[in-house]
């Protein structure tokens, strides 16, 4: 059993991994671009930076959500907790590597028979989601420009 003192260094010891994770993406701009590039970046709204960031969370807890539904108790009881840290172990392995090639350390934790098939659907999920998102912007783009060559 740990003592409470030593879990709360733990946790502090996180919050700074991650102010270090926040200021790491203004940090690189600066070094490249000078520090034009940090008052470009001051004037970008504030209001828009929290709104992407709620989107951001909202999205994480909506693939938890289709964690949970995908893996339906073979997982045990798994909480909407345990689906978010599954949700961002999956987004680090797949997009903090090159060319996602990190989501195969992913299956290893599954059972040999249900790996293939959680990927499968996994992945007719996700493009499903795009058909629905993307097919209404592909014809109302069709449109537009139909209606613009016609125009001509």
């Amino acid at each position: 059993m740990t003592r409470p003192g030593m879990a709360m260094s733990w946790r502090w010891h996180h919050l700074g991994l991650l102010l270090l994770a926040l200021l790491a993406p203004l940090l690189v701009p600066w070094w490249l671009g000078g520090p034009g590039t940090i008052e470009a970046i001051a004037d970008f709204p504030g209001f828009l930076l929290v709104l992407m960031g709620g989107v951001a969370v909202l999205c994480w807890n909506l693939n938890a959500t289709r964690w949970r539904l995908l893996l339906s108790g073979r997982a045990g009881r798994l909480g909407q907790d345990g689906a978010l840290a599954i949700e961002k172990a999956a987004k680090f392995a797949l997009c903090g590597t090159l060319g996602g090639s990190g989501g195969a350390l992913l299956l290893p934790l599954m059972e040999r028979d249900q790996a293939a098939a959680a990927v499968v659907i996994w992945r007719l999920a996700s493009y499903h989601l795009y058909l629905l998102a993307g097919g209404p912007v592909f014809f109302v783009l069709a449109a537009r420009w139909l209606a613009r060559s016609t125009a001509s």
